[in-house]
């Protein structure tokens, strides 16, 4: 998180801006000087200067028993916040700029207070880079394609769990044809063996019916009825365990693909819940705009006001294929423009470039001059200053200060010039009264503190119609 230190000059409703703002961040805003402000319904906004709002912290409402619930934080001296810069308006106005400056505006609209008004620079987010950049970047993945990547994993994923489930439910089908098949085998047994017993019965009855009587023919009804009773007993005991296998296989095909679907359709919704979160931080209060139409929008304002055969990006792409003779052109030219540069000379600091070249006997005919009999620096007079008259005139140290006076000002204030260490202060005052009246004249320091003279009297302040000639002089400290 980056911080702007914001200092308030309540009086002319200015601030001024120290640190480091990005578009897309959530940036620690201090303001110093702050306690007397009134939190409770203060708003800090970020604008364009069309007045439309691209951030905003206020005050949260509503307002709980034991207090006020606030995001605002009072130390006592200073107020800190939390602002998002991560909105949809911050980051089209910020798109694709390093910088960009926007308004700060402090305000309170229930009580119509404005606190300060300043222009404040945002850097563009993720343009910034080296010593600019509130955090290292690294390569920070595209939004919008790695949405598109996203989803079309996910839509494969899903595709594939519907193709296992799928099969599984054909393993289950074939499991079930198979049991109906052995159901319908049992059922075919046990008609064969109601049928061997209807034979043996009729074969009993024939036998009983025979004059013969004979042991042999009862014993073989008999064994006819006791063959057809176990063949019975074996059709319905596979019968059985026919239809018991099929439920089984029914139950285990049915719980399989239940929990294989309950599974894949979490998967689903886990995916599709994370590509919904994406999607609502990318267009943020742009519910009804797709990702889609969000970045048609950006690279729309990308080809803005351009020629019809240059206005996407595919027929830029085009351009630059078809007209290869111009790239190289362009190539041409800066090989023929970096070849000219390294021919030319480096400029020095303090030295200029010209025709002409300063030659040794040049130089020694110029040290040859005389000099002696010149005047030098310090034996020039102090230089005449013309000072416009005004009811406040700041005075300048060694020089004469020319002020003509008429009778538009019946005061004058003169400040003398600030003290500096091992400088003393030495100046003239050369006052012309041009007016009928003569000013009052006062004299104070910087800080409006009144000069003090080491004089008896104030005649040295006396003055009159024309000029007047006041020399001020002080030892350095």
């Amino acid at each position: 998180m980056t911080e702007l230190l914001i200092t308030p000059n309540y009086d002319k409703k200015t601030a001024k801006f120290k640190g480091t703002v990005a578009a897309g961040e959530t940036v620690r805003v201090k303001i110093v000087n702050a306690r007397d402000i009134d939190i409770y319904s203060l708003r800090l906004r970020v604008m364009e200067f069309n007045g439309r709002t691209l951030a905003l912290f206020e005050r949260t409402f509503p307002v709980e028993e034991d207090g006020a619930e606030i995001n605002w934080v009072n130390d006592g001296e200073h107020l800190t916040c939390n602002l998002d810069l991560n909105t949809v308006e911050m980051q089209s106005a910020v798109c694709g700029m390093c910088e960009r400056e926007l308004l700060v505006v402090l305000d309170d609209p229930e009580n119509d207070i404005l606190h300060f008004k300043s222009i404040c620079a945002f850097q563009g987010w993720p343009k910034m880079k080296g010593k600019d950049a509130p955090y290292e970047l690294g390569e920070y993945p595209d939004v919008v394609e790695d949405l598109k990547q996203r989803v079309a994993d996910a839509e494969k994923s899903i595709a594939a769990s519907v193709d296992k489930a799928s099969g599984i439910v054909a393993q289950a089908n074939n499991v079930k044809n198979i049991a109906e098949n052995a159901q319908m085998k049992a059922a075919e047994s046990a008609a064969n063996a109601a049928a061997a017993k209807n034979e043996a019965a009729e074969h009993a009855k024939e036998a009983a019916m025979s004059a013969k009587g004979s042991q042999t023919a009862v014993k073989s009804a008999e064994e006819h009825k006791n063959a057809a009773e176990t063949a019975r007993y074996e059709a319905e005991k596979a019968k059985n365990a026919a239809e018991n296998a099929r439920d089984n296989a029914e139950t285990v095909a049915e719980e399989s693909a239940k929990k294989l679907v309950a599974a894949e359709k979490s998967r689903a919704e886990m995916a599709e819940n994370e590509i919904r979160g994406k999607v609502a931080t990318l267009i943020a209060s742009d519910t009804d705009k797709s990702a889609r139409s969000i970045a048609a929008e950006e690279v729309a304002k990308l080809v803005a006001n351009a020629p019809a055969d240059l206005d996407t990006l595919k027929k830029i792409a085009d351009y630059i294929e078809s007209d290869k003779t111009g790239a190289a052109q362009m190539v041409t030219q800066i090989d023929t423009n970096a070849k000219a540069i390294a021919k030319k000379v480096d400029a020095e600091e303090g030295k200029g470039l010209s025709t002409n070249d300063y030659t040794t006997a040049e130089k020694n005919k110029l040290a040859s001059i005389d000099l002696s009999g010149y005047a030098k620096k310090e034996d020039v007079p102090y230089a005449l200053i013309e000072v416009p008259l005004e009811d406040s005139i700041n005075l300048t140290n060694r020089a004469i200060n020319k002020v003509t006076a008429d009778d538009s000002l019946s005061f004058i204030t003169f400040i003398f010039p600030e003290k500096k260490e091992g400088v003393s202060r030495d100046f003239f005052l050369r006052l012309v009264i041009t007016g009928e009246t003569l000013p009052t004249l006062s004299f104070v320091e910087p800080n409006g503190d009144a000069v003090s003279f080491d004089v008896d009297d104030n005649s040295w302040a006396e003055i009159e119609q024309g000029v007047n000639i006041l020399m001020f002089t002080d030892t350095a400290e």
